[in-house]
């Protein structure tokens, strides 16, 4: 009869450190890329009244739109209203909030005259006591004086900054189940350029929505009714122009057009990022899976002699 034998491979003690050593580096290497990605979200950024929001609602691509199916939808983190936020009382916890460091540094003027409603509250999601900081009054003065807007930008921006990254970590590092088809983190944030070098690498990737200047602030002043043309040229003017943040792009959305044409020029922004994030596809786990198919089979081969 036959006899059904068996090969016993004896690994040496350099095999044995090989495969553990591979073992160790790929788990740091998977760690360190997942933290990476992590940290290096897609920045949305452009001028006022420019349509980032517009474009940041197209990326999203919400679940129930049924043109969504074939597209790779973003998961957004809107900056605006992180800032908006911080300035609501009770909104945020204490160590997240600017509403007591602001009406400190520019008075009660800024606030609403009348204590807030049931709808007010309900509506932004504050406590039930506190006047509202009144944003057009802050507006109005942070716009026509540069070092009150610095003071503001020093008490808001650090804040900003803080739970901006700590939602975008909480997302890539610990995303719900449900909340998987999201398979990028864009933030909508409109100051990237402005708010200084260490902020602007952070974003592996910059996309800019632009258009032009008669058509921005044709654009402010139709949404922003309650401001003059002066005003809305002043909140132009207080911003980095339009055309310097298209030079510094990687990705520049133009917004010169109807709805339609917008979202054309989104389809194409949205195909040109997947390409540039994603690549030919071949992402860290199928790399280092390949790579230690490799040195194991070698290890092996080597230690049985074959």
């Amino acid at each position: 009869g036959s006899t059904a034998g068996t090969i016993t491979i004896k690994l040496g003690a350099d095999a044995v450190t090989t495969m553990l050593t591979f073992i160790i580096w790929t788990v740091c290497l998977a760690t360190g890329a997942k933290i990476g990605s992590a940290l290096q979200p897609v920045g949305i950024t452009g001028g006022i009244a420019c349509g980032k929001s517009t474009v940041s609602e197209l990326l999203a691509a919400k679940k129930d739109d049924d043109t969504a199916s074939n597209k790779t939808p973003f998961a957004i983190i809107d900056v605006d209203k992180i800032g908006h936020d911080i300035l609501i009382p009770g909104k945020l916890i204490a160590s997240e909030s600017a509403y007591d460091n602001v009406v400190r540094e520019f008075g009660t003027e800024i606030l609403t005259t009348d204590a807030p409603t049931p709808d007010t509250i309900q509506s932004d999601g504050g406590d039930s006591t506190s006047h509202r900081i009144e944003r057009r009054k802050l507006g109005d003065v942070i716009f026509r004086d540069p070092s009150k807007r610095r003071i503001l930008n020093r008490l808001t921006h650090p804040l900003i900054s803080k739970i901006m990254l700590k939602r975008v970590v909480t997302w890539n590092l610990f995303r719900r189940a449900n909340d998987t088809v999201n398979k990028m983190v864009a933030v909508d944030i409109p100051l990237l350029f402005e708010v200084g070098r260490k902020m602007k690498v952070l974003f592996g990737l910059k996309v800019v929505v632009a258009c032009k200047p008669s058509t921005q602030l044709k654009r402010l002043m139709t949404r922003n009714t309650d401001l003059t043309e002066e005003q809305c040229q002043n909140r132009m003017d207080s911003q980095m122009p339009v055309v310097d943040k298209v030079k510094m792009a990687d990705v520049v959305i133009w917004n010169d057009g109807d709805m339609d044409a917008l979202q054309a020029e989104v389809e194409k922004a949205r195909a040109d990022i997947c390409a540039r994030v994603g690549g030919w596809g071949v992402s860290v786990s199928k790399v280092v899976l390949v790579l230690g198919a490799s040195i194991i089979a070698k290890t092996v081969a080597t230690a049985s002699g074959l």
